[in-house]
């Protein structure tokens, strides 16, 4: 999971391939939570990030760690958590499978848009693959 505190101030679950992070790109991750948990807290808090950040924002608005460190959560008893845990996870995992493939069709299109504007392939031949029961 990615947060970006600085500039656009987003959370996402990051299905980009390889990256780079800097000082603005924080990489958000915990041996003890699950990553639902952590994800919907800061969702939780954007909006009070983002207003934070428009009221000091010169160029670029941001916040500092000291936001983040006043930012307070509810933390439920294990056993809530753990229940918690195994109803949300497998939806986090579907979202970040349905994002992948997402992508996967995008270099796909990619890839296959511009042969068949040049006409490198035809729109049958795309046509017999898509329906082509092998």
């Amino acid at each position: 999971m990615l947060f970006s505190w600085s500039g656009s101030l987003e959370c996402e679950l990051w299905t980009g391939g390889r990256g780079a992070l800097n000082q603005h790109l924080f990489r958000v991750t915990s041996s003890t939570y699950p990553k639902w948990f952590y994800y919907f807290w800061i969702k939780h808090h954007l909006p009070t990030f983002r207003h934070i950040a428009a009221a000091k924002a010169t160029t670029m608005g941001h916040i500092q760690r000291g936001h983040l460190t006043e930012a307070r959560v509810v933390l439920p008893q294990r056993e809530l958590l753990q229940k918690a845990t195994r109803h949300l996870d497998p939806l986090i995992e579907a979202l970040i499978a349905r994002r992948l493939q997402a992508r996967n069709i995008e270099c796909m299109r990619d890839l296959l848009v511009p042969k068949l504007i040049s006409g490198a392939i035809e729109v049958h031949s795309v046509d017999a693959l898509l329906h082509d029961p092998a």
